[in-house]
């Protein structure tokens, strides 16, 4: 049996239209690199959002309280529950009563080392009400 022997579209290594088809070997390993370089980028900015959840989180409790000294206070106890270790009491904007409540804004700077020299800068602001 020969080659010749089968209809065109069904010859022994040719597809229907004479070209393979999918990806090769070499464009999924390419694929899997650049896939597996993004996980590991997004594992390692998680923490950095987590933290900042639970800032937003403990300034929203800060922002109840009646008095500035005691949002601090109250941030600073929710801070230690949460693990927050980025802001503290004393880096706290708080600004008077407003509307009943206090308005409690912060800011603060995070850095995520990559590789070498490289590393990943997180400027992360909030205002709560």
């Amino acid at each position: 049996m020969s080659a010749n022997d089968f209809p065109p579209q069904a010859r022994p290594g040719r597809g229907l239209s004479g070209r393979q088809a999918g990806l090769s070997l070499w464009c999924w390993v390419i694929l899997l690199a650049v896939g597996g370089l993004l996980l590991s980028l997004a594992l390692r900015c998680l923490p950095v959002l987590l933290e900042y959840q639970g800032v937003v989180k403990a300034a929203r409790m800060a922002a109840l309280a009646e008095t500035p000294a005691e949002a601090r206070l109250e941030f600073d106890r929710v801070a230690v529950v949460e693990g927050l270790t980025g802001v503290k009491g004393s880096d706290l904007a708080i600004d008077g009563p407003v509307s009943g409540t206090l308005r409690v804004s912060f800011s603060y700077r995070r850095e995520v080392h990559l590789f070498g020299p490289a590393s990943l800068a997180f400027h992360l602001v909030g205002v709560a009400p």
